[in-house]
């Protein structure tokens, strides 16, 4: 990568007014970068923390300050001393003792390191967090746009599921499924979310090995009045599969259409 080597880049802080004004981002710029952390919005952001700490000085009626370490640098220079600061400070959950908020070691490309990774995954490992906790960071998550870099298909690329190969007589697997039922238990889905998901199921076809799974589950069950009245409801103005086929019978003694 080729730097630039005119001398119009700085390195600035942003600084906590509530908190001995120390700092919790640091950041390289030219112009006036370092304006747009005051401006942005939820959706624009793509460091939802630092947003989030900003939200909440202003709610108690304080506004971070911007504060120039170094000016009139090339950018080289800039993302040397950047680098070098984020290092000194330490990072949120990536840095022991760090106290900013920043994701990267630097904006230098590239931005992530392999073993930024890892120590951001040996951090969270077993972290249990409040309920909440886990509101706020739902909050706080919906209505960003997700970029390509944070898709889950590309972080999951090459992982083993931790689930394949067990079957449903594996405690594990029983145990994960409880957990399941038990967090769901009370909750209601909007009529939103309900019409996505039909809409997202409409004209998938299942393969045979799966219609027999699901024809297998259900065998001996027994459903109650109102779930066969929702049923019912549901299928009104469907045309049913068999509709004008014809019926026989196998030799174990089940139908099939034709």
């Amino acid at each position: 990568m080729e730097y630039s080597k005119e001398p119009i880049y700085y390195v600035y802080l942003l600084l906590d007014s509530r908190k001995y004004y120390l700092p919790f981002y640091i950041g390289k710029g030219k112009n006036k970068r370092w304006h747009i952390h005051l401006t942005e919005n939820k959706q624009a952001t793509e460091n939802i923390r630092k947003w989030n700490k900003i939200q909440k000085m202003r709610r108690e009626g304080f506004e971070p300050i911007v504060t120039f370490w170094e000016v009139n640098l090339d950018e080289e220079s800039a993302y040397n001393i950047e680098e070098k600061l984020i290092g000194q400070f330490g990072r949120i959950d990536f840095d022991k003792d760090g106290i900013l908020t920043n994701i990267c070691e630097s904006s230098r490309p590239p931005q992530f390191s392999k073993e930024a990774h890892t120590r951001s995954a040996k951090t969270q490992t077993g972290m249990k967090r409040s309920r909440s906790a886990r509101k706020n960071m739902s909050n706080a998550q919906k209505g960003r746009k997700i970029l390509w870099g944070d898709k889950i298909s590309q972080a999951t690329k090459g992982r083993t599921p931790w689930n394949k190969g067990l079957d449903k007589s594996d405690p594990r697997v029983a145990l994960n499924g409880q957990k399941v039922g038990q967090s769901l238990q009370g909750k209601t889905q909007s009529e939103e979310t309900i019409k996505k998901r039909s809409d997202a199921l409409k004209g998938r076809k299942r393969s045979k090995k799966v219609r027999q799974n699901i024809s297998n589950a259900l065998k001996g069950k027994k459903f109650s009045i109102n779930h066969r009245k929702n049923l019912s409801e549901s299928h009104k103005g469907n045309t049913p599969g068999n509709k004008g086929k014809k019926r026989y019978q196998r030799t174990n003694g089940s139908y099939y259409f034709k």
